[in-house]
């Protein structure tokens, strides 16, 4: 048994993953257009400005890869307390059921 709570961060997942893919094709293609304004302008703080917008990107990309992270963390943390929760739950269950029957 799957717990809810992993599909759920699952999901979150992937939607950070799809915002990354999004920002990393918008990166290729700043880059692109700022490799153009370097090879056709004199316009130094144009460039200048499109440079730091790019790393702004990259560096908001690098926030999500991380929250991505944590958030996988955070999903395996649940799925192995569960589990052994479960554990726990049969073992005391099964030395309940021995009381019972008087063994």
């Amino acid at each position: 048994m799957k717990p809810q709570v992993l599909n759920i961060q699952s999901g979150h997942r992937i939607d950070i993953w799809r915002t990354i893919i999004a920002d990393y094709q918008k990166i290729e293609s700043d880059a692109r257009h700022v490799s153009s304004m370097l090879r056709e302008s004199t316009d130094v703080n144009g460039v200048w400005k499109q440079l730091l917008q790019l790393n702004e990107t990259c560096n908001t990309i690098s926030e999500l890869a991380e929250e991505s992270e944590r958030t996988l963390e955070s999903a395996l943390l649940c799925t192995n307390a569960l589990h052994n929760l479960e554990v726990a739950i049969d073992r005391h269950s099964q030395k309940i059921a021995d009381l019972i029957r008087g063994e």
